[in-house]
């Protein structure tokens, strides 16, 4: 397997005594992403390999490439998480590691000072993956994403969960949902294009317009609170870094310098608080510019997503507490922490798990459900 400039995937063959490789997919098939494992059939004609649209993806599927070169064919036995095939030697028999993933997204009400939490409930849940929530800013509606149509897409329900309604249809890995201040557009990410860029999308209706058209991951979102501007984490430059888009469209300025990746402006506008894509942490620098300082040393690394800045400080996810992860509060007045609630169930990395409602009596944390795999066997594959 081989990634080009371009992000798109290709399988490649090599004489086993050297040479030069040969590429033997054709087309754009598969625009960016993962191979989960490949084998050859018996007779050498093709080769069956396991694809994902992206790293985080959940829904690799099954296809066959031709070896003396074509098009790669979806494999019609396996669906969706089917990962490291293999093939007998007679070649009637097909094995296959079916993965299975399922996410919930909960809600904990808060109340006192400092914070307690109480009657946590699950409101948004499915077989699939549900994650990446966010509450509307009049706590109406909460965005999430979720791969329950196939592939990840983002969607919208009610705040008891009910209603839910898909808002895109790209078939690749959309989500981390942000709503405008106004509420009346959402902000995600998505890969369709072989690469993440950042798109809005008006929640009325229309077509998501495209911001970031840069040949570079931009990813993670979130809004400037006077609605003007959106956030993101991008690799343009080497290392992430967090940049800043109009949200109308327009040139994108670099705000942090020494690494950044999921950024959101405190409630008075004054400071940028981010973490780091491949460190711990959350820092802050000026809205306007300036030095960065570190603020905590929490979440840890792949933890990203899991916080959120509130006028009484930053709430936190700490998976490492024992019996089980806990989500805190760090006053940045006093520096002190406050236990607010614990989880049931683990935190998700690489993935956006936490959102605190604008008057900050309610949280909604994403955890895992389930996590597991089989294996698979196929009978009579032709």
């Amino acid at each position: 397997m081989r990634v080009g400039a371009t992000t798109n995937l290709a399988v490649y063959v090599v004489p086993v005594a050297g040479g030069e490789p040969k590429r033997v997919s054709l087309g754009d098939v598969w625009t960016g992403g993962l191979l989960f494992g490949q084998t050859w059939t018996p007779d050498g004609d093709s080769i069956v390999v396991s694809w994902a649209p992206s790293e985080g993806a959940t829904t690799a599927s099954l296809w066959r490439v031709p070896a003396s070169g074509g098009v790669p064919q979806e494999v019609a036995v396996g669906g969706d998480n089917a990962i490291q095939p293999s093939i007998s030697r007679r070649g009637n028999r097909l094995a296959f590691v079916q993965t299975h993933f399922d996410t919930d997204t909960w809600e904990i009400g808060t109340s006192g000072s400092p914070p307690k939490g109480h009657s946590p409930r699950k409101v948004i849940s499915s077989s699939r993956r549900d994650d990446g929530p966010q509450l509307s800013p009049d706590g109406r509606k909460i965005a999430f994403e979720s791969d329950r149509s196939g592939t990840n897409e983002v969607w919208i329900c009610d705040r008891d969960g009910t209603n839910a309604v898909q808002l895109t249809r790209f078939g690749a890995t959309t989500g981390t949902p942000r709503w405008s201040p106004d509420g009346r557009r959402i902000a995600f990410d998505s890969d369709t294009q072989g690469q993440f860029d950042i798109y809005v999308l008006e929640v009325a209706g229309g077509l998501p317009r495209r911001l970031t058209p840069e040949a570079s991951v931009n990813a993670v979102p979130s809004w400037s609170g006077d609605g003007r501007w959106i956030y993101f984490g991008s690799n343009r430059t080497g290392g992430f870094q967090v940049w800043k888009v109009p949200a109308d469209g327009g040139p994108a300025v670099q705000v942090t310098r020494n690494g950044g990746y999921a950024a959101f402006e405190s409630p008075d506008g004054s400071r940028l608080y981010y973490a780091k894509f491949d460190a711990p942490g959350i820092w802050s620098l000026p809205v306007n510019g300036g030095e960065e300082r570190p603020v905590h040393d929490l979440p840890p690394t792949g933890y990203w997503g899991y916080w959120g800045i509130g006028r009484q400080g930053l709430y936190l996810v700490n998976p490492e507490t024992k019996p089980r992860p806990a989500i805190e509060l760090f006053n940045l007045a006093t520096r002190r922490v406050t236990r607010i609630a614990e989880m049931e169930r683990q935190p998700i990395q690489w993935t956006s798990g936490l959102s605190v409602s604008r008057d900050e009596r309610s949280i909604l944390y994403s955890q895992m459900e389930q996590n597991g795999s089989d294996i698979m066997l196929v009978e009579g594959f032709r």
